[in-house]
């Protein structure tokens, strides 16, 4: 799916978004891993920048709602962290990235893994998310895992067949409720076996 038609589909289900980018020519990945773009926030965000590079922003209705950047005070390994906090009243926001070539993901059972931060949520909570979408950018299949208050970081993972008619196929960290989550390490990875 275009980026174009992407921002479209969000817009008319009343989001606010900056297009989860693509990974094009990514960094050689560990086998199994699916290369990502800045899996560990270590690529300073540029001042004027809405999300940290390599991941796209976006929130329910309002982004003003929300701020994302890229924690240096508190990350789970090396120089950052990224993060989003709600400082406003909408009631999620999402900091997503899509995988690269997801034809050969197809039928795969895939794992995003990373290690996550909540706190003072009061909601359902932040965590993790993996999402595929059709060609016309409706929903095929998701999963998320999400806690309310971890204070530390800690270990969560989703897994996820891809649907063989699946066009996108994003991962990344979900903010439901007040409170501030912050993803570090990410992993996208196929799992033996499929």
């Amino acid at each position: 799916m275009k980026r174009a038609a992407l921002v479209a589909v969000l817009a008319l289900a009343g989001c606010a978004a900056q297009p989860a980018p693509v990974a094009t020519t990514p960094p050689a990945a560990a086998a199994g891993r699916v290369a990502l773009v800045n899996p560990g926030f270590e690529e300073p965000m540029a001042q004027e920048a809405i999300c940290p590079p390599g991941w796209g922003c976006s929130a329910h209705n309002d982004m003003s709602a929300f701020r994302f950047f890229a924690d240096a005070k508190r990350p789970a390994s090396g120089a950052r962290s990224g993060c989003v906090e709600r400082v406003g009243r909408e009631p999620w926001a999402l900091m997503t990235q899509a995988a690269p070539d997801i034809a050969s993901l197809r039928g795969k059972h895939v794992r995003f893994t990373a290690n996550v931060r909540v706190e003072g949520v009061v909601g359902d909570g932040g965590g993790v998310f993996i999402l595929a979408q059709g060609g016309s950018g409706q929903t095929l299949a998701h999963a998320k895992e999400q806690r309310q208050d971890t204070q530390f970081w800690n270990s969560m993972h989703v897994d996820l067949v891809v649907p063989s008619e699946a066009f996108v196929l994003e991962v990344g960290l979900v903010l439901e409720g007040r409170g501030m989550a912050c993803i570090d390490d990410a992993v996208l990875e196929v799992m033996p076996g499929k």
